[in-house]
This record gives structure tokens, C-alpha cells and sequence, in this order.
């Protein structure tokens, strides 16, 4: 058994980075994957809040028992133990990881009654059912209570959504929302136009940020990309391109992300990845 955990979950955007570093790190025969199902709120069993007070994925416990809660510090971790050495992180990393263009909150934002009307009928509001019931059921053992201030700001939060998505919540809550939700959407518009393209303009010759192959960059960045492509409705890398045109009312995929997703999907790592669906 490895001495090096990594607790991951196949459909999480966020797990699909750490994913493909330990690909691209040549770590695969060095890491034990863990599966901590999101879609049922496993991320918040007592046992894995004990080990990551943020019931967050992705997670890394290394031979020492150190613990990585977070993307950013379970990557660069990879990368420092990694046989294959790449480009460190710069402040592109930070920039996938901005609040205001958080993925988890694109999957389940919703603009407008009939938008909201639609993820009702469909995958997110399964997700939000069957989280607050993890939420729920887990909270209420006695193995949570020295983690209440954690399950509680989260049953709040996840009470607030599941109101949204069972059409309990009043006028007010919904405009909050929507206004939140359009909020994210325009940030979106503005990285993936504007933002990306120009870190990808400057990354010079490429075809990747960290240069002829992907950097630690690269891998918050394809796990992004691939994202949004999902959320638009592709499920395999030949759809992502055409969903993205098409999600943002049409426009022009920039050239420069164009030619990074058509570097990112031939790849080894890329393919096992998202080898079931885009996430």
C-alpha cells in the first residue's frame, strides 16, 4: 500500500487537477486513491472531517502524516515529490482558484426563474438533495459534535440552495440569487475572453503555460476548461469546444484556448481523466 493518500472523487473539478498531476508527475504507482463521493456528502463523515476540518476534495495525507487540504497544496506537494519535474506554480494558479469565478457555484447557479427552473428538473438538484442529506445524516451523529461550528454553517448554506430548488424560498432569496449567479457568469466571461487567453499569449511558444509540457499550471487551468465545457453539455473532449461557443450565445472560442484544449485532449493523462465524461 502507498504511504501517500490521495482522497479524490471522479466528478469533482477540483479532483480532476490533483488527477492529472499525478499523471503528468509520474506518480500513479505512488499514489493510493481514496473515493469520497460528493454527490452524497461522504466528504462530511466524521472520519474524513477529522482528517480535512474542511470536508474538501481534493486531499493528500503524505508518509509523514502531513495533510494537504486544499487544491493548491495538494498539487504543489505532487509536484515536490514528482520524478518528472515541471514548471512551478505562478499567479495563474491563484486565479482559477478567485472566488467569484467558482466552479461548484456555476454548476448549481441559476440566472433566471426558467434557468433555475431547468437544473431543477435535472442533475444539480439531485446533487443539492443528496448533499444536504449527507449533511444531515451525518451531523446528527455523535461522532460530529466536536465539528458543529462546521456542519452547521454548511446546513445553513446547503438549506439556503435546497430552498431555491424546491421553489420554498421567497422573491427576495431568488433575486439574491440570481443577481449572485449573474455576478459569476460575467467574471467567467471575463477569464476565459479575456484573462486566460492573454496568461496563454504570455506563456510564449507553449503549446502550455509551463511550456512544451504542462506545468502546475496547467493542471488547475485543463481541469477548469474542461469544467465549463461541462457545464455546457459536453461530455466527451470532441463536444467541449462547440459547447463552449455555443454556451456563451455563440461568440468565438479565443484562439488561444482553441489550441490549448486541442494540446490538452490527445494526452495520456487527459484521456483517463475524463475518460467516462468532461466533470
Amino acid at each position: 500500500m502507498s504511504s501517500t493518500t490521495l482522497y479524490t472523487f471522479e466528478l469533482s473539478v477540483w479532483s480532476a487537477v490533483a488527477e492529472l498531476a499525478v499523471l503528468e508527475l509520474g506518480l500513479a504507482d505512488k499514489v493510493e486513491k481514496k473515493y469520497v463521493d460528493l454527490v452524497h456528502g461522504e466528504n462530511f463523515k466524521p472520519e474524513f472531517v477529522k482528517i480535512n476540518e474542511n470536508a474538501t476534495l481534493p486531499t493528500i495525507v503524505g508518509p509523514d502524516g502531513t495533510v494537504y487540504k486544499n487544491t493548491t497544496d495538494v498539487v504543489n506537494y505532487l509536484a515536490s515529490i514528482a520524478p518528472v519535474k515541471v514548471k512551478a506554480a505562478t499567479e495563474i494558479t491563484a486565479l482559477t482558484h478567485e472566488a467569484n469565478i467558482d466552479p461548484n457555484f456555476a454548476l448549481l447557479s441559476a440566472r433566471n426563474a426558467e434557468e433555475l427552473a431547468a437544473k431543477s428538473s435535472a442533475f444539480p438538484k439531485v446533487f443539492v438533495e443528496n448533499r444536504h442529506a449527507g449533511i444531515t445524516k451525518y451531523s446528527s451523529t455523535p461522532e460530529a459534535k466536536p465539528f458543529e461550528a462546521l456542519y452547521t454553517g454548511k446546513l445553513a448554506g446547503s438549506s439556503w440552495l435546497l430552498s431555491l430548488y424546491t421553489n420554498t424560498a421567497d422573491e427576495a432569496t431568488k433575486a439574491e440569487f440570481y443577481k449572485a449567479s449573474q455576478a459569476t457568469w460575467d467574471a467567467l466571461t471575463v477569464f476565459y475572453f479575456e484573462t486566460l487567453p492573454a496568461k496563454l499569449r504570455d506563456a510564449g511558444a507553449g503549446p502550455f503555460l509551463g511550456g512544451e509540457k504542462p506545468g502546475v499550471d496547467d493542471f488547475h487551468v485543463a481541469a477548469r476548461v474542461a469544467h465549463l465545457a461541462s457545464l455546457f453539455g459536453a461530455t466527451k473532449s470532441e463536444e467541449g469546444l462547440e459547447a463552449f461557443r455555443k454556451g456563451f450565445g455563440g461568440k468565438d472560442v479565443p484562439v488561444e484556448i482553441v489550441k490549448y484544449w486541442e494540446a490538452w485532449t490527445p494526452r495520456e493523462s487527459w484521456k483517463q481523466v475524463y475518460a467516462k465524461t468532461l466533470h
